[in-house]
């Protein structure tokens, strides 16, 4: 029967915390007439999750109380061991977001343009 795999104490102690950068959207404030004042503002958050356990091949972690696997080799993951990674990833996706919403944009710009061709061209069914 083979031993359960152990690691050392100090590899498990460099991955105490997995740390994710977030956009996080805030409402204007509103006046009595309850119509918001400016614009409101976006701020990005650090979160913190604790390593419950250490595997070869990733961690798991404590995400607001229920366990969230994170492969460490992996390209895209929920967390980074490091603050830097977790921005170079919160970078990554807020590009990935801004590439399909352009691409949303783009195409609903199309449909409006076909749109208001039709109201523009006489249908000659209705003649």
């Amino acid at each position: 029967m083979k031993a359960p795999t152990t690691f050392a104490v100090s590899r498990a102690s460099s991955f105490d915390v997995f740390y994710r950068y977030e956009d996080v959207r805030y409402a204007p404030s509103l006046d009595e007439f309850d119509n918001p004042i400016g614009e409101g503002r976006v701020d990005i958050l650090c979160r913190e999750f604790r390593v419950t356990k250490q595997t070869a091949k990733g961690v798991w972690l404590d995400v607001h109380g229920a366990p969230k696997f994170v492969r460490l080799s992996a390209n895209k993951r929920y967390a980074c061991p490091t603050k830097e990674e977790a921005a170079a990833s919160l970078i990554a996706r807020k590009r990935a977001q801004v590439r399909i919403y352009e691409g949303r944009a783009m195409a609903a710009r199309k449909a409006l343009d076909l749109a208001e061709m039709l109201l523009a061209t006489p249908d000659p069914a209705a003649d």
